[in-house]
């Protein structure tokens, strides 16, 4: 769901690997969004639930199942976070079972892209700026989901040679995704993540994926920072843990590009 009469831009982070800093990227973002004054939306898709841990929300049990089936409102899960103008959805382990449940429905891959369209219709002229959607790795039916009710993806790709393979093998999925499930979906760009340039495998790898994809890829990159990952297990965004780091300055760029990128101003 890209920006229309309801305003809301709709951006999936998504990745064929794990470790590629993608929920850390989703939460980051949308923090960065909200904090330069653009609400948004952040919603948990990963059934490991690793966002919905970090903002210390309590396990909702089955109701983010619940609510994908159609049996339960979008915004009945909707939360306040500590950071001003970001609000959250949580996840549970219970969306393992989201295949086997989605399958009952009549479109199992377009079910978030209603939730998300009846969310925005009862919030009128209240709705976010942007929703940023968390999703787990690879691209089973809930990264098709997002990918279905998105406006564009990000795809978070560390700098090691073996990320460039699944970076490859995502880029042709979500050509078939724009194909069959969404021709409105673009790609937002590749987010090169965890860079440490001091070591010549990660720039060789990171000048190679820039020459490769070109205009696709974001100017901004997310250095290797101790402070993100330090920032876990306070439950706290970087901005608030550690607002000097270069994980802090990162982000904030990252969420200046992306609002370039997609329309706004920064």
């Amino acid at each position: 769901m890209d920006a229309g009469k309801d305003g809301m831009k709709t951006i999936a982070v998504a990745s064929m690997k794990g470790g590629s800093g993608k929920s850390t990227t989703a939460l980051h973002l949308a923090a960065g969004l909200a904090r330069a004054g653009r609400r948004a939306l952040l919603i948990d898709l990963d059934p490991q639930a690793n966002l919905t841990t970090w903002t210390q929300t309590p396990d909702p049990g089955q109701a983010p199942l619940e609510m994908l089936a159609g049996a339960r409102p979008l915004a009945a899960l909707v939360a306040a976070t500590a950071t001003p103008g970001l609000d959250f959805c949580p996840a549970s382990d219970a969306l393992i079972f989201a295949p086997e449940e989605l399958a009952r429905t009549r479109n199992p891959d377009g079910q978030l892209a209603d939730r998300l369209r009846d969310f925005a219709a009862a919030a009128g002229g209240g709705a976010p700026a942007f929703v940023i959607l968390d999703t787990p790795p690879g691209f089973g039916i809930l990264t098709r989901n997002a990918l279905a009710a998105a406006g564009s993806v990000i795809i978070p790709t560390g700098t090691h040679f073996l990320n460039m393979t699944g970076l490859v093998s995502f880029m042709e999925n979500v050509r078939k995704v724009q194909e069959h499930l969404n021709p409105a979906l673009k790609i937002g760009g590749i987010l090169l993540t965890r860079v440490d340039r001091r070591t010549r495998h990660a720039g060789e790898v990171a000048d190679m994926i820039r020459e490769h994809y070109g205009r696709d890829v974001y100017r901004t990159e997310i250095r290797e920072n101790v402070r993100l990952a330090e920032s876990v297990s306070f439950g706290k965004t970087v901005f608030d843990y550690a607002p000097d780091s270069h994980g802090a300055e990162d982000y904030a760029a990252l969420a200046r590009e992306v609002t370039r990128r997609e329309g706004g101003q920064a």
